[in-house]
């Protein structure tokens, strides 16, 4: 169904004549079940399908429209108002963006595949595959093409656009929730170079809706009945600029969603420290292994329950052993870990074995399919490897320091970078006896860089530094700038994801402190834009007898890690947001501040504690130090609301944040604070007043600094530590007594 030949009700031509023509009406669609029937537009006095209307679009600002609708007599069946903009000059080259869900149209190669998809032999032989599995998308040859999608399928209620022949570029944003329930976006290209419309409008009737790796699932969704006096208002902004590279659009997004009421606190009701020690008493009785003497990433029962990085492995063990607090039994067992992995679980070309499992001991990915699929039977996911370097340089700064971990990290470093002078990439997987490629393409070598750049410095190896700088550059230039980055996760082939730019943006900023040189300052500032919209920037109305509403769980700073599993998560997958601080010290940008405060502070009200437990479909009761990544602002998975019954990755990201971030961060001359846990934090003269809502005490450590100190500094791994700790009582106030450390 097009929108755009349809007469508006006001005709608004925001773009210059003959460049990127925008024109905007109101509307009302009628359905049957989740069938669309007819459309038409909202005019004063409308008479339509048994009941007269009232209402329109009018402009309510810069940028801002309104639509008023209102049933003045009469009753209808199942009919929704909206925004319609249509596109006149639309082309399939238009860069398409739907933060979370979205990026460049997903227009890759598709075709249905179970879950966990893989490659087959042939893809894999493409040096840039670029497969997806039957998720949201447009069509990749320019054909016709629609995306159905609420806004709770996306991280921010956004429909945002590039276009490189006018060098223009602008965004849709509307409400996610209305008087008369969440909002549809639904735009639809005809093909070629014809027009493409969008509607967005309440409530979000879809003619079919996406499930895991469907896109033809049936919709349940209705319109219900409407009569006399019911009436729907509703706010939009439209935006459009010039942008001379598809950087212009991340950068105006961030710049207008730093100006929006969601940028403030989202408040929190559950303390860091509590829920850490909760989740380290996890570790110690679900998730240890005797034999081999490791921490599993999944539960025992699990055919594989070790991976290195990605999920977990390595990266717990430094967080472990980084974080302030941790018992020492605990620590005493990462130490352990890392030295049964320098010892037993390390591969012949250097690299560290990607799995351990009772079946088949220490192996690459995929050793349950050698016979089956051959080709992958020494594949290694190229992230578990950037991980495991990366973290583990860090575990050797606060803990691990044994000769075997040395050796065992130094010589992963040496072959990821013997990988980059002989193939020019990391790609998506490595082989895991040689080193080489193995699948080419992707941004799954993102924290590559990083991991080479610290392993460098640490090892003095100038040689690993150089290979990180020219591969950080071919990073930036084929992947970030493109807008696209895929190949961080293991099991969303190569759906673009924000986990791959959480690992590129860490390299970005790394490389900056290690080496001083500002050129990594740029890239990193656009890979922070791209990665915000992946988090969610407000607070999702979960429905009513749904978990999250029960236990007033807010979405606000949760991450949706991929395209293809359609779910917002607590934290990164796997960081703490450590690099948006940090490029917040060397620029002094707040908004980076506030985005790693606002990722912290969604991940402790996510575990099950034995006070709050939180429960799975059918009342069973995750158990203490729980952390489940499913924060489903969709119904993707029949769950909207809801977890399902097992741990996950995000306990690591916690882990990570209580060991990278502090509770609270002040600068003095400035004025700034911000709060990275239950707590808020104002200055009173020359003292910081700290208030905690919450109902327990609640303790956190405070750095303070000037905005000097902030850019010339460099952090440590473990410097959080180190800060000093001071006690909140429940729904009490302290004044603290600032002093900055040169």
């Amino acid at each position: 169904m097009n929108n755009a030949t349809l007469v508006p009700t006001v005709a608004a031509p925001v773009a210059r004549a003959n460049e990127f023509p925008i024109i905007l009406g109101s509307g009302l669609r009628a359905h049957e079940g989740p069938r669309c029937v007819a459309q038409t537009g909202l005019t004063e006095g409308l008479t339509w399908r048994g009941a007269r209307w009232s209402g329109g679009l009018r402009p309510s600002g810069e940028d801002r429209w309104r639509i008023e609708a209102r049933v003045e007599s009469g009753v209808v069946e199942g009919v929704a108002v909206g925004l319609r903009v249509a596109f006149p000059a639309w082309h399939p080259g238009v860069f398409v963006l739907m933060p979370g869900a979205v990026y460049g149209g997903n227009r890759q190669t598709s075709r249905a595949l179970p879950y966990s998809p893989r490659l087959n032999a042939e893809e894999s032989a493409n040096p840039r595959p670029d497969l997806i599995a039957d998720i949201p998308r447009l069509d990749v040859a320019g054909g016709p093409g629609r995306l159905q999608l609420r806004a709770g399928d996306c991280a921010w209620p956004v429909f945002a656009w590039w276009d490189a022949r006018t060098q223009r570029g602008g965004f849709v944003a509307g409400p996610a929730q209305t008087g008369w329930g969440e909002t549809l976006w639904d735009f639809e290209e005809q093909g070629g170079e014809r027009p493409a419309s969008l509607w967005v409008g309440a409530p979000g009737v879809r003619s079919v809706r996406y499930t895991h790796m469907n896109t033809l699932t049936e919709s349940v969704d209705q319109a219900p009945r409407r009569a006399a006096g019911d009436r729907l208002s509703m706010e939009f902004v439209l935006r459009e600029f010039s942008a001379t590279s598809v950087a212009g659009l991340f950068a105006a997004l961030e710049t207008w969603s730093e100006g929006q009421e969601w940028a403030r606190r989202s408040p929190v009701s559950v303390n860091q420290a509590p829920a850490v020690a909760a989740v380290v008493e996890h570790f110690d009785r679900d998730l240890w292994l005797k034999e081999p003497g490791i921490y599993g990433v999944d539960l025992p029962g699990a055919r594989a329950p070790y991976q290195t990085g990605w999920c977990g492995g390595i990266i717990a063990q430094y967080a472990l052993l980084a974080a302030p607090g941790i018992a020492e039994g605990a620590r005493t067992r990462a130490r352990h870990h890392l030295e049964t992995v320098a010892t037993r679980g390390m591969a012949e070309g250097g690299l560290f074995f990607g799995r351990w499992s009772p079946e088949a001991g220490w192996s690459a990915d995929f050793w349950w399919e050698y016979e089956t699929a051959p080709w992958r039977s020494q594949w290694t996911l190229t992230r578990r490897q950037a991980d495991s370097v990366y973290f583990g340089v860090l575990a050797a700064q606060t803990g691990a320091t044994s000769p075997a971990w040395a050796r065992a990290v130094q010589g992963a470093a040496a072959t990821l970078a013997r990988t980059w002078t002989a193939d020019g990439q990391w790609g998506f997987f490595l082989d895991q006896s040689t080193g080489r490629v193995a699948v080419g393409g992707s941004t799954g070598g993102g924290l590559v860089p990083g991991a080479l750049a610290r392993a460098a410095q640490w090892a003095n190896e100038p040689t690993w530094l150089r290979a990180a700088c020219e591969g950080a550059r071919a990073l930036v230039g084929d992947d970030l700038a493109r807008g696209v980055t895929t190949g961080g996760p293991g099991d969303a082939v190569l759906a673009p994801d924000s986990e791959s730019l959480a690992g590129l943006l860490e390299s970005l900023v790394t490389l900056w402190e290690i080496t001083g040189d500002g050129e990594w300052l740029a890239p990193a500032k656009l890979a922070a834009q791209q990665l915000s919209t992946w988090v969610m920037p407000y607070d999702y109305a979960f429905p009513t007898g749904s978990e999250f509403a029960r236990l007033d769980i807010r979405s606000a700073g949760t991450v949706f890690a991929n395209a293809q599993n359609k779910h917002s998560a607590p934290g990164l997958c796997t960081h703490s947001g450590w690099a948006l601080f940090r490029l917040f010290r060397a620029g002094g940008e707040a908004s980076w501040l506030r985005l790693a405060a606002r990722i912290a502070r969604a991940l402790p009200q996510c575990v099950s504690l034995p006070e709050r437990p939180i429960h799975s479909p059918g009342g069973r009761a995750l158990p203490s130090g729980w952390l489940n990544e499913r924060v489903n602002t969709s119904d993707w998975d029949n769950n909207l609301g809801g977890v399902f019954h097992g741990p996950c990755w995000c306990e690591t990201s916690l882990l990570l944040t209580a060991a990278e971030l502090p509770g609270v961060y002040a600068q003095p001359d400035t004025g700034l604070t911000e709060s990275f846990d239950v707590v808020t934090a104002c200055w009173r003269g020359d003292e910081l007043e700290l208030h905690n809502p919450g109902v327990q005490a609640a303790q956190v450590r405070i750095a303070v600094e000037t905005a000097a100190q902030a850019a010339r500094g460099r952090l440590a791994a473990g410097w959080v530590a180190k800060l000093p700790l001071v006690t909140v009582p429940a729904g009490g106030d302290l004044r603290w007594r600032a002093e900055c450390r040169a």
